[in-house]
């Protein structure tokens, strides 16, 4: 195989075509070869004259099996690339289900031409034990449409987030651009056809009830597969035994006959697995994106860095000054609903005073997942074509009466946001930023003590828990809205994932740093805080935000 970038998408599927073509009308000629000696079982003075043969005919079978495992091999690249890609781009609704394109692309591929040929020598061989391997392939399909359709149904307005961790490991995955770019390029786009082709076939965290519907599919088509084995058997060896057709046929049909039903259940699972029902351009869009060469994806990542930089200081330039002139923000008669008609939001009138530190304690574990679901939502969706929510009333920083372009661009950072690729917490920020960071660090003794606590240097990223992994999100968030300020910005859970006593060290240090640059961080969270750090202290409920005194109250 050739190197990914010298490949088209086109010119890579054609090129599969006609692997698959030759693969399988060599295997077809082989057994058509094998026909032409059956005399040589009735006849065994003859059987010298079938060790040629059968030489010849078992390396052209092993030529063709190795041909075939590396297209797989080529197509195994393809996907890891397309995983890699789409996490260098920090879109998380792209990254697809993975082995797609060779799990089921691939396979329709390299039996889409053949397909017709198997059929006639499969009828030719046997049309009895045919007519049984249609009913069987029959059966089957109706088993992948039922769960594959259920399951899109189900599933096709979620889009999953994949944890970078998988990712780490892979060769794939690290080198082509500095983390910082990874971490500095959001989407901030509609989501395309292709997006939504994705995001159908995501499987990498499904739901329990997703993985259950594959399960019982599975079941099935087993069964299923099973039964028309065990019903071909019986059928073929009645044939024989009645001497209506040739033990080599049989033969020649057992072997044909499951690469026929392999091929056409990899066209049903391509055909069923998302709304449409020949989703080829969305295909030929994944191998597209996989093949992009790396000087592309270097200058399309940079392009859309700078352009992130230049939103940002254009934000700064619009609001600094009023936060400066009447730090308030505030809110009246503020509905928020979403599509269903849950609410979110009850006709809020209130406000609170900005400061380096601005906390809002979220009461109740029902708005938590309301409001986690609404910032989800935000970000994925910051051109509001696919906006899942209602939202009523008026918003003001200072006196200044605030449009949508402000809760477009204010920078929020969720932790699904950062990706950790790396133990070194230089490779999330640009080189001009690294000397203000090691003198950060150098005057923060106490800052870089509980950074090293949560990755220790010893310790293999691909080792690191669940919280360990939050917690450095949770830094990396912190320090980029010092070294790469927006004049007010908001944050989910970023001292959650802390004890409290670690949090409160945060709260106090970073207070002090966001101050000394006149920056305003929002943090909702879900615990309860110590009162006595550097910070404004609320309580959010869904109809009003309450300052919290010295008592807690």
């Amino acid at each position: 195989m050739k190197t990914l970038e010298q490949h088209g998408e086109l010119k890579v599927v054609i090129e599969l075509m006609l692997y698959g073509l030759f693969i399988r009308t060599g295997q077809l000629g082989s057994i058509l070869l094998a026909l032409q000696f059956d005399e040589i079982f009735t006849n065994p003075a003859q059987l010298i004259f079938l060790f040629p043969v059968a030489i010849a005919v078992v390396i052209v079978l092993i030529a063709l099996t190795f041909i075939e495992v590396e297209c797989n091999n080529y197509a195994e690249k393809l996907d890891q690339r397309l995983e890699a890609v789409n996490l260098y781009f920090s879109q998380p609704s792209l990254i697809s289900q993975r082995g797609y394109l060779q799990k089921t692309f691939l396979q329709v591929i390299l039996n889409i031409l053949a397909l017709p040929a198997l059929a006639i020598f499969l009828g030719w061989t046997s049309g009895l034990l045919f007519l049984v391997l249609i009913s069987s392939i029959s059966c089957s399909a109706a088993v992948v449409f039922k769960y594959n359709k259920l399951d899109v149904r189900k599933n096709g307005k979620s889009f999953k987030v994949q944890d970078a961790q998988s990712l780490a490991k892979s060769e794939q995955s690290q080198g082509i651009v500095p983390f910082y770019i990874i971490n500095n390029v959001t989407s901030g786009q509609s989501i395309s056809d292709e997006e939504k082709f994705i995001g159908f076939n995501d499987s990498n965290q499904r739901s329990s009830t997703r993985q259950l519907t594959g399960v019982r599919k599975r079941k099935f088509l087993n069964l299923i597969r099973q039964a028309s084995r065990i019903i071909i058997l019986v059928v073929a060896v009645v044939l024989v035994i009645f001497k209506v057709t040739s033990i080599v046929k049989v033969a020649g049909f057992l072997i044909i006959g499951n690469f026929f039903r392999n091929g056409c259940i990899s066209l049903f699972e391509f055909m069923s697995s998302t709304d449409k029902l020949f989703p080829i351009s969305e295909s030929l869009g994944l191998i597209e994106r996989s093949l992009l060469k790396v000087s592309l994806i270097e200058e399309k990542l940079f392009n859309t860095y700078e352009k992130t930089k230049e939103s940002r200081l254009e934000f700064n330039r619009n609001y600094s000054s009023i936060i400066s002139d009447h730090p308030f923000f505030r809110v009246k008669n503020l509905t928020i609903r979403d599509i269903d008609g849950r609410l979110v939001i009850a006709n809020m009138t209130s406000r609170i005073q900005l400061k380096p530190i601005t906390y809002l304690y979220i009461d109740g574990i029902t708005l938590t997942s309301y409001i986690k679901d609404l910032f989800t939502n935000h970000a994925k969706d910051r051109s509001n074509t696919n906006f899942r929510y209602l939202i009523n009333g008026e918003a003001f920083l200072g006196g200044k009466k605030l449009s949508s372009n402000f809760f477009n661009s204010i920078p929020i950072y969720h932790p699904t946001n950062i990706q950790i690729l790396s133990k070194n917490i230089y490779h999330y920020f640009e080189p001009n930023s690294a000397n203000e960071l090691k003198n950060l660090l150098d005057n923060y003794q106490e800052l870089k003590l509980l950074m090293d606590s949560v990755i220790a240097e010893n310790e293999p990223i691909e080792m690191l828990s669940q919280r360990q992994i939050n917690q450095t999100k949770s830094l990396i968030q912190l320090l980029k809205v010092y070294l790469e300020p927006s004049c007010i910005s908001v944050s989910m859970f970023i001292f959650d994932y802390f004890e409290e006593s670690d949090a409160t060290i945060l709260i106090n240090i970073f207070s002090s740093l966001y101050q000394e640059k006149n920056l305003n961080l929002i943090v909702l969270g879900r615990n309860k805080l110590l009162f006595d750090v550097n910070m404004s202290y609320y309580k959010l409920t869904s109809d009003s935000i309450r300052k919290i005194n010295s008592n807690g109250q």
